[in-house]
């Protein structure tokens, strides 16, 4: 038998194996490198508000003064974007409105500057500001239980270059409970954050 023969023989008997085999190796290959392309945040930061602003040099911004803390040799830092409706209407809004509930969940997101009325609704997660930053930065704090939870943009200046600086947006960190000890590198480098954006 010739090769061509052969060919033509395994071609006939094994045609759809075969293409099965090369669609399975390229999906594998293209997830291998997707995968291994992969950016892991150094921090993530949540910006959530009735208003949209574009982060992206806030998020560029900021990769470049935290570094790379978690040693992967790229400086990334991530900011969610989460544009909330003020009345849940479709089922992108409460999509949105739970990504927001969700980032409190997972723990990884420390850092939120969020509408006034947001830190309302989610106060008992916050840590109490006094003490790390500025006391003039916490004249118009939002308070729970006597504690300033969250400090107004309008009074962190470099804000201001990214639109971020607006009456009703704050700026707070979420408390690190006794089960979050994996999570004080992200704590500890949102707290570097506020220190840096408040002065």
């Amino acid at each position: 038998m010739t090769f061509q023969q052969k060919w033509s023989n395994y071609w006939y008997y094994y045609k759809w194996h075969t293409l099965f085999g090369v669609f399975v190796l390229i999906l594998l290959t293209i997830t291998l490198v997707e995968c291994a392309q992969k950016k892991t945040p150094d921090l993530s930061i949540a910006y959530a508000s009735q208003n949209y602003v574009n982060t992206d040099k806030f998020q560029d911004d900021m990769s470049a003064f935290i570094g790379d803390v978690n040693g992967d040799g790229a400086e990334y830092v991530f900011c969610n974007n989460l544009l909330l409706a003020t009345d849940v209407k479709t089922e992108q809004d409460l999509a949105v409105s739970q990504k927001l509930l969700l980032l409190f969940v997972d723990k990884e997101t420390r850092l939120f500057i969020m509408d006034r009325e947001l830190f309302e609704a989610y106060s008992e997660s916050f840590e109490n500001l006094d003490g790390i930053v500025p006391d003039d930065k916490l004249q118009d704090a939002y308070e729970y239980n006597g504690a300033k939870i969250a400090i107004c943009t309008l009074n962190c200046p470099k804000l201001e270059k990214y639109g971020l600086a607006k009456e009703n947006l704050y700026m707070g960190i979420v408390a690190l409970g006794e089960n979050d000890k994996k999570f004080s590198e992200n704590y500890n480098t949102s707290l570097k954050l506020i220190k840096e954006l408040s002065n």
